[in-house]
Order: C-alpha cells, then sequence, then structure tokens
C-alpha cells in the first residue's frame, strides 16, 4: 500500500496553517473599522520553537489585521520566537489587545491596527485558563485580565520541562561528585495548589495594575469577565447530514444581515464575509494545497436504535477505486459523532494521527461513537465493548469491509482502550497505542514525571479515578482495576502489538515497558517506538514524521 498523487502526507500536516481553540476564539471583528483581528499559527515545519502543549502551538501564532472591504492585510511586528494570540479589539477600535509568548512566558500586549507596532503592556504573566478568553476592555485604555504575582511563572508553561532541566543540572553533578544532590519530599503536605491568577485592570499607557481582591466591589465589567464561562469556540453550524466543510460562526451581524464565517475542508481554510444573496467574499485563505488531496469521502454512519439511542461512527476512506479495504478503528472513550470537539473529521488536523493519513495508505478510518455519560463507576470497559463490537459487526455487515484486516488504534485513553479491546475481543489483527496506561494499579501510584525532581511532587492518583471512572484506590476494589487494566489480559491476546510512548510523556513510559515485558513474557509480538524529549502530544516535526513512518510500515507488514 503506497501513496497515489492524491494522498495526503506528513510533509502536508507541517504545511498546515492553523487555529488554536485552547483560549477561546482567534478573530474578532471592528464592525466601526470594517476590520477582522487573526490569528493563525504558523506551520510546524517553519516553527522556531515547539511549545508544551499546555500553550497549543500559539507561540506558532501571527497575528493579522485585514480589511474587509478591500482585504488588504497588515501583519503585527512581533519578535523572532514569539507568537500572539486571542486577539480583542478596544471600544473605540484604535488598539488590539492580545497574549504574547516565546514558550516560556505569557504576557499582555497591545498593537496598532495602522502600523503593526507592538508593545507589551505588563512585566506580569497572564493567567491562562483552557476555554476561557483571556483578555477583554473595561474602556478604550483599560484593559480587564487575570495576572499571576510578579515573578511567578504559569505552571501549566514551565511544568513540562522543568524536570528535565533540573535532571539535566543534576546527574552530571552526581556523576562527578561534585555536590549533593539528595532532595527530600514529604507526604501529608496538604494541597499545595498551582498559582492562580488575580482580576486586575491595566492602564495601557502607564501600565499601571489595579487588582481586584473582592469580585464584589469591582466595576461591573471587571466583575463580568471573572465570571466569564467556558467557550466552545468555533461551534461546527452543520449537521449529521453535512459532509466534512465547516462553517464555523465568527460574527453575526456584521453589515446588516452579514456574518462572518471560517470554513475548512478538503479546499483548504477560509474566513469568508458572508453576504447572504449577495454572495461570498474571502478576506483570509490559507491550505489551498489540499484541494489537490483525496478525493477523499466523509461519511457519519447511524445503525440501530432510535434517535439519539442510535448508533454512529465516522467512515473516512480515499475515493481510489478499491471498494474492500482494510481498517483502522480509531478509538477514543467518550467520543461523540455530533459534537466532534476534536475536529476527526477535519482534513487540516495538524496532528499526527490525522485520519487522512492513513486514508492515504489505502486504509478506510472508523471512528465509533462511544457514551460514557451514564456509564456507572467500574463500567467504562464494558460499555466499550458493546459499542467497539456493534460497530464492527455494522462494517462486516453493510459496508463491504474486510472483517479479517481490522486495525485498532487510539491515543491516550484511546490507546489504553484499544488494548482493552484487543484483550477482550478477536476482532483486531493488529494494535496501536500511543501514550497508553495499561496498567491502572501500577499507574494509580504513579508521580507526574514532569514534577519528579521539583520540590513537591504532583500526584496524579485523583485524575486517574475520575478518567476511568474508579470509585477508590486499587487496594480498595483490586478486582475493578485488574478488569480495567490491559496488562492482565496479555494471555488472551493474539495479536502483535506496537506500543507508542513519549519519556517525558505524564503517562509514564513505563506503562509501555510494562507492557513490553509482558508480551516478552508470554512470548508474543510486540515493539515500542520510544520518542525521547517529547510528552502526551507529539510537538517535534522530525519524530511526527519517524511515528507516520512506523505506523505505515507496522499496518503493511500486518496487513493480509
Amino acid at each position: 500500500m503506497t501513496n497515489g498523487s492524491g494522498s495526503l502526507t506528513i510533509e502536508d500536516i507541517l504545511r498546515i496553517n492553523s487555529f488554536s481553540t485552547f483560549y477561546g476564539t482567534q478573530f474578532d471583528v471592528s464592525d466601526r473599522l470594517g476590520m477582522v483581528a487573526i490569528s493563525a499559527r504558523k506551520p510546524l515545519e517553519s516553527a522556531s520553537v515547539f511549545s508544551v502543549p499546555f500553550l497549543d502551538g500559539n507561540e506558532r501564532g501571527v497575528m493579522r489585521r485585514i480589511n474587509i472591504r478591500d482585504q488588504t492585510e497588515l501583519q503585527f511586528n512581533l519578535d523572532d520566537g514569539v507568537g500572539a494570540f486571542s486577539p480583542r479589539w478596544s471600544l473605540n477600535c484604535e488598539q488590539l489587545a492580545f497574549c504574547i509568548t516565546n514558550g516560556e512566558w505569557v504576557r499582555l500586549a497591545v498593537g496598532d491596527p495602522n502600523t503593526g507596532d507592538v508593545r507589551t503592556v505588563s512585566d506580569r504573566e497572564i493567567w491562562l485558563r483552557p476555554g476561557m478568553s483571556p483578555v477583554a476592555w473595561l474602556d478604550q485604555q483599560t484593559i480587564i485580565c487575570e495576572l499571576l504575582e510578579p515573578g511567578t511563572k504559569s505552571v501549566g508553561v514551565v511544568s513540562e520541562t522543568a524536570s528535565a532541566r533540573a535532571v539535566l543540572s543534576d546527574w552530571p553533578d552526581a556523576w562527578k561528585g561534585a555536590r549533593a544532590t539528595a532532595g527530600l519530599v514529604r507526604t501529608l503536605q496538604g494541597d499545595r495548589g498551582f498559582p492562580v491568577g488575580t482580576l486586575a485592570t491595566v492602564d495601557v499607557r502607564s501600565g499601571e495594575v489595579r487588582e481586584h481582591l473582592d469580585i464584589t466591589t469591582a466595576p461591573a465589567g471587571v466583575a463580568a469577565f471573572g465570571c466569564r464561562e467556558r467557550e466552545i469556540p468555533f461551534e461546527p453550524e452543520r449537521s449529521l447530514e453535512d459532509d466534512a466543510q465547516t462553517g464555523e460562526l465568527i460574527a453575526d451581524g456584521v453589515y446588516g444581515e452579514s456574518r462572518i464565517l471560517c470554513r475548512s475542508g478538503e479546499n483548504g481554510t477560509f474566513v469568508i464575509l458572508n453576504t447572504g444573496g449577495g454572495g461570498d467574499v474571502v478576506v483570509y485563505r490559507a491550505d489551498e494545497f489540499l484541494i489537490n488531496r483525496g478525493p477523499f469521502s466523509n461519511e457519519i454512519v447511524e445503525f440501530g436504535g432510535n434517535g439519539s439511542a442510535k448508533d454512529r461512527y465516522i467512515l473516512i476512506e480515499q475515493c481510489d477505486g478499491n471498494e474492500r479495504k482494510p481498517v483502522v478503528l480509531s478509538i477514543y472513550p467518550g467520543y461523540l459523532v455530533r459534537e466532534d470537539r476534536t475536529r476527526f473529521r477535519n482534513i487540516n488536523n495538524i496532528s499526527s494521527l490525522n485520519p487522512y493519513l492513513l486514508a492515504s495508505m489505502g486504509f478506510a478510518i472508523v471512528r465509533p461513537e462511544v457514551d460514557l455519560s451514564e456509564v456507572p463507576a467500574g463500567g467504562v470497559a464494558s460499555q466499550i465493548e458493546v459499542a467497539v463490537s456493534r460497530c464492527v459487526e455494522n462494517l462486516v455487515e453493510h459496508r463491504n469491509i474486510d472483517g479479517s484486516n481490522v486495525h485498532v488504534l487510539g491515543h491516550s485513553l484511546g490507546g489504553w482502550a484499544a488494548l482493552l479491546m484487543a484483550t477482550r475481543t478477536n476482532l483486531f489483527r493488529s494494535v496501536i497505542a500511543c501514550s497508553a496506561p495499561t496498567n491502572l494499579i501500577s499507574l494509580h501510584g504513579e508521580i507526574d514525571v514532569r514534577s519528579r525532581y521539583g520540590d513537591d511532587f504532583t500526584y496524579m492518583s485523583s485524575l486517574y479515578e475520575s478518567v476511568f471512572k474508579l470509585s477508590g484506590p486499587p487496594w480498595r476494589q483490586l478486582d475493578t482495576y485488574v478488569e480495567h487494566s490491559p496488562l492482565f489480559g496479555v494471555d488472551a491476546m493474539n495479536i502483535p502489538a506496537l506500543l507508542v510512548h513519549g519519556d517525558l510523556d505524564y503517562v509514564p513510559i513505563s506503562q509501555a515497558e510494562e507492557f513490553m515485558s509482558a508480551m516478552e513474557y508470554s512470548g508474543k509480538d510486540a515493539r515500542l517506538l520510544r520518542l525521547a524529549g517529547e510528552g502526551h502530544v507529539l510537538a517535534n516535526p522530525h519524530n511526527m514524521r519517524a511515528f507516520v513512518a512506523c505506523v505505515g510500515d507496522w499496518l503493511s507488514e500486518h496487513h493480509s
């Protein structure tokens, strides 16, 4: 199975421009000036730094001001290695506020929409909260935000590499006998918590910061910002019957009945002024090379049940005349087709797990819906097995799929589910598990590797109990932990496994090593692609290339 002329490749993924979704919308519209501000992340291939996941690639953010009337563009001037995100026009539209970051700090800045000049407003760092816009305007000269204490950095920015930096200093000194490298860590220290921001207003002229410690006495605009709710940016305006093209509403009622939409699909990414009967005006375009990839089909399949009780899955494949394709079932527990928050269906997804990469290798890619919203504690494994089995059964009976050539793949919780299904069913030819928990007993007691060499450990037990719907620690419900741990099903597993893991992953690489050891002991085929310096999500383009090549070779080898 080789890539054809219309195939999507990892080099294409590295060329894609993209929009962050972590910290509110990356668009803001000025009706008064007829301007739209856009932050789009540089393609990975041209990035000078690669961020921690917490920043969502915003250190690559390029801030633009586009005139809707004549489509002229101005790019704001940023230092090398600095990106900008989350733009907000001032009330008089004469300034643009946004966050800037180099991957090590996050600060408040304002830009001049006429010259593109940018200046930092405060040296104190912005407190970022996922799902929330970090800045707003109180009046024409005052910005509302949440600031960390002077000299304090956001834990999400520094945590990914802090432990590695510490050990890079300690190990050589220990080998040389240069100094004591001992460190004492205690239990029962209470919840040390993480640095949190203080609600504040900043005067953009003087840089003066005024903190608002009591939200009940703060100005109404400040209080409203402090009580803001999490946003769902880019809510897709599409129904289940729509194809892969999305119309994501940015602004409504611009120039009367007009709307501004972001559309992403096989033709590229566009920001469009939709004037109703007057047609569409493109104000920003990128990734038009995607029009030469494919064509791909992208279908939502519903079967069984009635109404909302129906089972669903997404089916993606390249339209190449081959109707009976092998399958890669890409699983993630809790995934809902109607929401598709991960943008699984979008071809311009910049992940190395982009399903169109595998479709270009000749596979049909299937993402089943696995609803865990009403699953009781301890019932996750059974629910996943039911949903996956129904999906594969429907594929074989109704979609002309080669049932002898179905592989299962997953990342993180999906990797765990893929291994679990490989030990509980005979549906698959091979399994690919990335960043996967394998032994929930040992996982419960693990320390977050990112805090291992710091002054305090970060214990992950409460997080894992919540994620896997476990009602307590393993010493109080051992059977449930065993049932939900793929490691203890190795004897029943009859297919080979490819494990992929970064050694700085907060799901520790020892989870993959334990599974490898069990497969070795049982005389079964398993391989581990170990990614030095990578965390839970691949960031280094060279490693993304290596991963895609490894997965392609694996599937070719295990395809009959």
